[in-house]
């Protein structure tokens, strides 16, 4: 697992690297240029002008979050975040910002954070004019109406009834209940209904005089549109923001108290969970930028190759993954945290765990941090500011708020790939702070003895100081001669010479077919290789599947160790399984791919793990699927769908009770015979040669030595064919508080001009029924709407997750939109209408981002829809020639009783009744299935 900080894009380089400065160079396709500026009301100002995006995008962050909270209103900076959204005096309409940009193809959120707030949002260039208008207008004239507040406070409510059962939630506030209670550290966050009751207008009207002023806000534009144009539309439309003349509001460090003792909460969690967290109390790290001490120290406690913390635990049989790094939760102070998920012995030895953090502690004040380590890192860091994909969006637009918060405006971009200088005096002031005396820990683990209950959450939890025999040993740890600092990183690439696009079939024989194209675009020393290895389709089964994933977990065990500092260096992979079989995907450096797929490939068909390992392995998977249906109840019923719609999609309850029975020897076995036969599938993008990729094919090949296995043998999905006038219903009872209704209503066998009226629906429908749903009838926090396709049938899905609502009444409301649809398409005015179809034509015309996007995308063209290579122009051809009738027609039909397609999965809380006319059609969905017609993608 990678440490908890996000601390570079990579690191490490076994080279001959000198000691020098440090130089960050913009690649040479890189066309964006920037330009900050403070306006006249005190607004800072980052624009950057790319004529590479593909959408334009705003964030804005605003120097006030929950810290500001009186204590008597708990989550009022919260609140507040959601009343900016409800209507200013320009636009006064409740939902006229999400409305424009919903028909423009936009996107928009917003987070409160402990001392700032941030709004974002994204859309299409030629709607940016008319989207900061409405947007801006949230800091310029709010209207706070008191019509919506009971309606936005059960909103508030609603999203903390979704994280009431969430284990991260409950952690995160039962550790701010023993920070210091005179500090503001020591809060709720989120608020809910018990303590945003009876709230009035001049409260949250006084709260945004007093915090929210230009001179606190960070603005930042991406657009495709020159430097210019974005300045005059930030001083046109940002310049009328109030200046209050705030002062910076300070918070001191000292939220947790030292106590010499160790500090330990026991909690128990809702799903089944171990792990072990230590958090220690830090001053804020900005100000340590060009060294960044936190994430070296954060590094070398997550490493996970050999000498590591986390090897030496898994070796004892204690823990299967570890985390760490420092963070800064304000501009005043920060924490550093490990987190390491523990085995049932880890559990019963938790001690011996917390003594052996503190030795590699003490390993890294002894040895510090050697300079071939931040030279590494800072040569990577140098790699990554030229050549890897930054993003753009409002992703990239909040991520850079973000830095302007922190730092001055000319840094935004760059300071996360700054590492000037290696300063011991700065590491060992991180590690000043990671003391017993200074740190909370909490152990996590179902059967833990509690006598407390936290009041927001109602965690159970104890809590102690232990001052005896524990304490003394983490205080004066014992020196472990296993553990080591990280070593040089064999896997950076020694080389980023770039090499002088349809993709091209390379290899075409029985059992292998493998595509390659030349990237022409990015001009980046990074390839992407997705290879498929597929099984013969009479495999697939409950038992088959839960070995598989078993199999996939040990491999990634074994493969932890060289994994990890390869991640580091730039190069990811993902091993994992499915349906079809195993997929690795590997994407990075092009230069250090061999080295990486010589790796995996020899390590595919043995298992090389102790008794023990595999037990840690087992026991984790068995976790993993026994707290599925402790989550989010969409996600339940998300699975429940596909299980309905799938001819083959296995339950989780029957997969955990397969894998339960699956021993050691009995995988060995199945291992040695996993590749006996099969089909090698894939395709491989950027700085890579035909040549090369054949090498690497062969390689693998070689490494499996297979018998082949023709296209026809492997496993293809077929879908469910509905039955017109024939609607199912599956019904469900949760163990959770929360119900839901995922409702799916069946378009059509896919054609270009049903793939395009399937999107504009999707536009026309998304709002509407988020605005119904949660912002006038208060069902619920989580509401959607999409058309979406699954192997070439097209569906619409509706889904709202409720508290307060059972699934069967939130299904009659939701009915009642659905029905008002068609009329309300039909009224739909004609240039409101082609909005929709030029979203969509924008939506069809964005590029690719990066080397593994657009590699992905031809992987899904050659093989997920069958060579379609001219699937986008067939698509705009369509699109170009659909008519409003034409969209109409295909809405009304899939509606209309007589012949509209429709599966409602209603999911009950524990605490919900279900109405006695509420009837189930599926009680079983594997006896439902029996005789039933499925049909595959092109049949």
């Amino acid at each position: 697992m990678k440490r908890i900080a996000a601390l570079v894009l990579g690191f490490f380089i076994f080279l001959n690297i000198s000691l020098a400065a440090q130089t960050l160079t913009k690649h040479p396709e890189d066309k964006s240029v920037s330009r900050n500026l403070v306006l006249e009301n005190g607004l800072k100002v980052l624009l950057v002008s790319d004529p590479a995006f593909n959408k334009s995008a705003v964030s804005l962050e605003v120097q006030a979050g929950s810290l500001m909270d009186p204590e008597e209103r708990q989550g009022l900076a919260h609140f507040l975040e959601h009343m900016l959204f409800l209507g200013n005096k320009k636009y006064p309409e409740v939902d006229e910002f999400s409305t424009y940009l919903d028909s423009h193809g936009g996107y928009t959120n917003a987070f409160t954070g402990e001392d700032r707030s941030n709004y974002h949002f994204e859309i299409q260039h030629d709607a940016f004019d008319g989207a900061l208008d409405r947007f801006s207008q949230f800091f310029i004239s709010p209207l706070f109406s008191s019509e919506y507040t009971e309606r936005e406070i059960n909103a508030v409510h609603s999203e903390h009834q979704k994280n009431l059962e969430q284990d991260d939630w409950r952690e995160h506030q039962l550790f701010k209940a023993f920070y210091r209670k005179e500090h503001p550290a020591n809060h709720f966050a989120t608020g809910n209904i018990d303590t945003l009751k009876g709230v009035k207008q001049d409260e949250f009207i006084r709260f945004y005089e007093t915090y929210y002023s230009a001179n606190r806000m960070s603005l930042v534009l991406l657009s495709n549109k020159d430097l210019d144009e974005l300045e005059k539309l930030a001083r046109e439309y940002f310049l009328p923001v109030k200046n209050n003349n705030l002062e910076k509001i300070k918070y001191g460090p000292d939220y947790l108290e030292h106590v010499k003792g160790l500090r330990l909460i026991k909690r128990i969690p809702v799903k089944d969970i171990r792990e072990l967290t230590l958090t220690f109390s830090t001053p804020s790290f900005i100000e340590y930028y060009r060294t960044k001490p936190e994430m070296l120290v954060g590094f070398c406690m997550g490493h996970e190759g050999k000498g590591s913390l986390l090897s030496f635990l898994k070796s004892q049989g204690l823990a299967t993954g570890l985390s760490a790094g420092g963070g800064n939760t304000t501009t005043d102070y920060g924490k550093f945290v490990i987190n390491i998920k523990l085995t049932q012995k880890g559990v019963e030895h938790y001690q011996d765990v917390i003594k052996y953090c503190f030795s590699y502690i003490a390993l890294l004040r002894e040895k510090g941090i050697p300079d071939y380590l931040f030279e590494e890192i800072k040569h990577i860091a140098e790699l990554d500011y030229t050549y890897k994909y930054k993003g753009e969006g409002a992703d990239r637009a909040t991520h850079l708020a973000g830095n302007m918060n922190h730092y001055s405006p000319d840094l935004a971009e760059t300071v996360d790939y700054i590492y000037e200088k290696l300063e011991p005096g700065l590491i060992n002031s991180v590690l000043k702070q990671l003391t017993p005396d200074n740190m909370l820990c909490m152990l996590t683990a179902k059967g833990l003895n509690t006598d407390s209950i936290e009041p927001y959450y109602g965690t159970r939890f104890s809590y102690s100081v232990e001052k005896g025999k524990i304490y003394k040993s983490i205080v004066k740890p014992p020196k472990i001669n296993e553990l080591a600092l990280p070593a040089p990183n064999p896997f950076l690439p020694e080389s980023v010479r770039l090499l002088a696009e349809q993709p091209v079939n390379i290899i075409n024989e029985q059992g292998i077919e493998m595509w390659y194209s030349q990237d022409t675009t990015f001009k980046r020393p990074e390839a992407t290789i997705v290879l498929r290895i597929k099984h013969d389709k009479g495999v697939v089964s409950p038992t088959y599947m839960a070995k598989l994933s078993l199999y996939t977990a040990c491999v990634n065990e074994m493969l932890n160790e060289i994994a990890y500092p390869a991640s580091e260096a730039g190069l990811d992979f993902r091993f994992s399984e499915d349906m079809d079989g195993i997929n690795l995907i590997i994407s990075g450096y092009s230069a250090s791919i061999p080295m990486l797929i010589r790796e995996i490939g020899s390590r595919l068909k043995s298992i090389d793990l102790s008794e023990q390992q595999f037990n840690d392995i087992k026991e984790r998977k068995i976790q993993e699927w026994g707290n599925f249906k402790m989550g989010q109840a969409w996600e339940v019923a998300r699975h429940v769908s596909r299980m309905i719609r799938k001819e083959k999609y296995f339950s989780v309850d029957s997969i955990l009770a397969e894998g339960k029975l699956v021993e050691l020897k009995e995988l060995k076995g199945f291992t040695g015979a996993l590749y006996n036969k099969a089909r090698i599938e894939g395709i491989a993008h950027g700085n890579i040669t035909a040549d090369e990729t054949v090498t690497l094919t062969r390689m693998l090949q070689s490494l499996l030595n297979s018998t082949p296995l023709n296209k026809e043998d492997t496993f293809k999905q077929a879908i469910l064919v509905e039955k017109a006038n024939d609607p199912l219903t599956y019904i469900e009872r949760l163990e959770t508080n929360n119900s839901c209704l995922w409702k799916t209503v069946y378009l059509g066998s896919e054609t270009p001009e049903l793939r395009m009226a399937a999107r504009i629906i999707d536009k026309f429908i998304s709002q509407p029924f988020y605005t119904e749903m949660r912002t006038k009838q208060q069902l619920g926090y989580i509401v959607s709407s999409a058309a979406q396709e699954d192997n070439g049938q097209h569906y619409l899905f509706f889904i709202v997750q409720s508290e307060s609502h059972p699934a069967d009444d939130i299904r009659e409301r939701a009915d009642r939109f659905i029905d008002t649809l068609p009329p309300e398409f039909k009224a739909l005015p004609d240039a409101d209408f082609a909005q929709f179809k030029t979203a969509v034509k924008t939506e069809l015309l964005q590029k690719p981002k990066s080397i593994m996007e657009k590699a992905m995308l031809f992987d899904r063209l050659t093989f997920e829809y069958n060579k379609d290579f001219n699937r986008k122009d067939e698509d705009l051809n369509a699109l170009d020639g659909l008519t409003k009738a034409q969209v109409l027609k295909i809405l009304s039909e899939s509606i209309n009783p007589a012949t509209r397609k429709t599966v409602d999965i209603l999911l009950f809380a524990r605490q919900h009744t279900i109405k006695p006319e509420t009837k189930a059609s599926i009680e079983v969905i594997d006896k439902f299935k029996i005789g039933r017609e499925f049909v595959k993608r092109g049949e």
